[in-house]
Formats: C-alpha cells, sequence, structure tokens
C-alpha cells in the first residue's frame, strides 16, 4: 500500500474514503510508457455538496525503470490512452474528457462534442485516431470520433443501425476498439434497444462494428450478450468477450432477475462463432463475465475473468493465458490489507514481460460514512507486473 500512496499522494497514508485508480495504459517500449486513471484534487477542491473531492486526472510515466507521477491541471476520470510516441499522445475519460500530450505536459483538448460515459481512443499515428464511445440513434450523439491531425470530429452513423428521427433509435455503448490498420477497424459494446413505454423489456444485446477504411458498419449483433473487449492478430484469429445474460421475471411486478455467465466469441476470418470457455459450472470457479483481451500475438494472449454486478469472494481476479491452442488460469498474487482488487487493462511489452494496471478496495485504511447516509471505501490504484513467468505486485 506504501507505494501506491506515495505514487498518487505523495505519502504513506491516503485520506480516508479517497479514491485513486488506474484504468488504462499504453507501454511504448519495456523502458517507457503511460498509465491513467484518477485521483483525489491535489488542491482539496469538493463537490458542491461537499461531501467528495473533485476528481483529478492521474498520470503515472515510467522510465529510467521508475514509475512517477506527473500533475497536471486536467479534471476527471480518465478511461484510456494511446500514444503514438514518447512526444506525443492521447488519453480520454468520462463527461468528454480529452487530454493531449505534447512531450512535456498533458493539457485539456477540447472540441470533441457531446460527452461519452467511457470512451475509448486508438491512434494509428499522430494525424489519425479514433474515438468509440456512447452513441443514440435519431439524436446528434454519434459513437465514433475520427482525429485527422487538426480536430475531432463525429463520423457517420454505423451502417447497417439506423436509428430515426423521433429519438427510438439504439442507444451504443461502445466500450472497446482495435485498429490493425487503416483499412480496418473493430469496436465492441452493448446495443440497448430504446423502447416506448407501452413496449415489453428487451435485454441488452452486443455489437460488433467493422471499419473498411471507409464507413463503420455493424458486423454482428449477438444478442443479449453485451461484449467488452476485443482483439485482432494479424494472420491469426480474433476474439471478443463479454457475458450471456437471461432474464427472469420476478413476481408481483417486482422486475427482472438477470443471471450472466462468461461469454468468449472466436472470428477466424469469416463469422463469430462462440468458443469454449475453460471457467465453466464444471471448473468450481465460473465466471459471470470477460474483459481486458491482450493479444500479443496468435499464440500468446491474455484475458480477464470475473464476476458481473458484485464483489467476487476471492481478492485477487482471474486471470487467463492463452498458448495458441488454450485459455489456462494463472495464479495472481495476493494484496495484503484489501478486501478485493480488479484489473482493468493488460499490456504486454515481449512474451516473457508486461504490467497491468487496476484498483483495490483497502481494509487497512476505513472508509468514509457520509452524514446523510451512504459510505465511500478508501481505494488505491494496483499496479501489477509480469516477469520470468510469474506476476508481482508493483503498487497497491
Amino acid at each position: 500500500m506504501g507505494i501506491a500512496s506515495r505514487l498518487v499522494y505523495g505519502e504513506e497514508v491516503p485520506g480516508r474514503g479517497s479514491c485513486a485508480e488506474l484504468n488504462a495504459l499504453c507501454m511504448l517500449s519495456p523502458d517507457e510508457g503511460w498509465a491513467v486513471g484518477c485521483a483525489p484534487s491535489t488542491a482539496g477542491e469538493r463537490d458542491q455538496d461537499g461531501d467528495d473531492a473533485v476528481v483529478e486526472a492521474l498520470f503515472l510515466h515510467y522510465v529510467d525503470a521508475t514509475w512517477s507521477r506527473l500533475r497536471t491541471d486536467v479534471r476527471g476520470r480518465l478511461t484510456s490512452i494511446a500514444m503514438t510516441s514518447g512526444d506525443d499522445g492521447w488519453a480520454v475519460g468520462e463527461e468528454g474528457v480529452i487530454a493531449h500530450y505534447n512531450g512535456t505536459t498533458w493539457a485539456q483538448f477540447g472540441g470533441i462534442g457531446s460527452r461519452g460515459l467511457q470512451p475509448t481512443i486508438r491512434m494509428l499515428s499522430p494525424a489519425e485516431g479514433w474515438i468509440a464511445r456512447d452513441g443514440l440513434g435519431g439524436t446528434e450523439k454519434l459513437p465514433f470520433l475520427h482525429y485527422d491531425g487538426q480536430r475531432w470530429t463525429a463520423a457517420d452513423w454505423p451502417t447497417g443501425l439506423e436509428g430515426n428521427s423521433e429519438g427510438f433509435g439504439p442507444s451504443v455503448h461502445l466500450v472497446d476498439l482495435t485498429l490493425p490498420s487503416r483499412a480496418e477497424g473493430w469496436a465492441v459494446g452493448t446495443l440497448a434497444h430504446v423502447r416506448r413505454a407501452e413496449e415489453p423489456h428487451r435485454l441488452n444485446d452486443g455489437i460488433i462494428l467493422r471499419f473498411d477504411g471507409s464507413r463503420w458498419t455493424v458486423d454482428a449483433i449477438i444478442e443479449a450478450c453485451p461484449l467488452s473487449s476485443i482483439a485482432m492478430v494479424a494472420g491469426g484469429p480474433g476474439w471478443a468477450a463479454g457475458r450471456r445474460d437471461s432474464g427472469e421475471e420476478l413476481p408481483g411486478n417486482l422486475g427482472r432477475l438477470i443471471r450472466s455467465k462468461a461469454l468468449l466469441l472466436r472470428h477466424d476470418g469469416g463469422t463469430w462463432a462462440e468458443e469454449e470457455f475453460p471457467l465453466g459450472p464444471s471448473s468450481g470457479q465460473p465466471a459471470s463475465t470477460l474483459w481486458g483481451l491482450s493479444m500479443r500475438s496468435a499464440d500468446d494472449g491474455w484475458l480477464v475473468a470475473g464476476a458481473a454486478g458484485r464483489v467476487p469472494e476471492q481478492t485477487e481476479p482471474t486471470l487467463l493465458h492463452f498458448d495458441g491452442q488454450r485459455w489456462t488460469p494463472v495464479v495472481l498474487p495476493r494484496i495484503a490489507d484489501v478486501r478485493m482488487y480488479s484489473i482493468r487493462q493488460l499490456w504486454m511489452t515481449s512474451a516473457d514481460e508486461g504490467w497491468a494496471v487496476g484498483l483495490s478496495i483497502s481494509t487497512r485504511e476505513e472508509g468514509r460514512a457520509f452524514p446523510q447516509g451512504g459510505y465511500s471505501p478508501t481505494v488505491l490504484p494496483v499496479l501489477l507486473r509480469y516477469q520470468q513467468g510469474a506476476w508481482s505486485v508493483v503498487a497497491s
């Protein structure tokens, strides 16, 4: 805990109920990289109710074999980062936050239009990139933004997913994006069917969108299967991960009980097919959702599994490694004095070295109770490193 506290707060012990997390990373090489997330305001700013600290962007820079924090004026919770070089990069986050790095400082960048909750950014070069976010049919809120070297502008609504002028078109929440080349791109997320009051409830679907160098189109809609991650490998299979939902009506008009199980899809150049997943009911540790796909090659990849909508009983998440034939669970280190921790993203710099980021809920530092009720736990960032076939804790 001490390492993470010093990285983020500059001191050993954070304030009770403070929240700092790492959500994404981008390694330029084994010797340089960035990790981003959020932390309480260093100026002690509070929200309008005075309950919570204003959140500022958290930037950690890895250079000379050391992680250190770079202070900025950027506010908000960052969810994705893309570096094109040591002197150029972008980060995006909730509420439309976007920041640009010029080799020295990170600064807020304007002009991205309407807000997205948890956008994802990928850059093809310093002069071209894409942001995937929320989109709503029948409105001006479109799911993709394109960068042309000067500004971010909204791209056309994906072909095959038409909205309508009344605003009752589909609502798309994109959460992952990959760009193998300028002529190929993929994005996944959730397709929510916005309905009128008299229409029956319908489970959200998963959606896979594909870019052909000109337009984004619908590649597949997976019924009742929200998707959370995608990875495409040149000359090898592609993968998409998420969960399969099923609904059960509760008696007395109490709504629906949603049950989930892990879903893994494989793409071999033609269609998407469900892949048998090793953590099924017979494994004794079934997973209800998958995310965090990271494929370094066709025979070397990683995948995070966990329980959707609840804190798992074990303190560490479940991580699996792919060797070209099968997905195998990998032992992760336990972190002392935490109730649980999660992994948000992995980045492998080689077959033998990589990093993972996330957050942990502390049991050593008590949380903070609100006067009007409720409780805010103390949350600290997690930073793991993979070397010589094993994961170890760098900061927690």
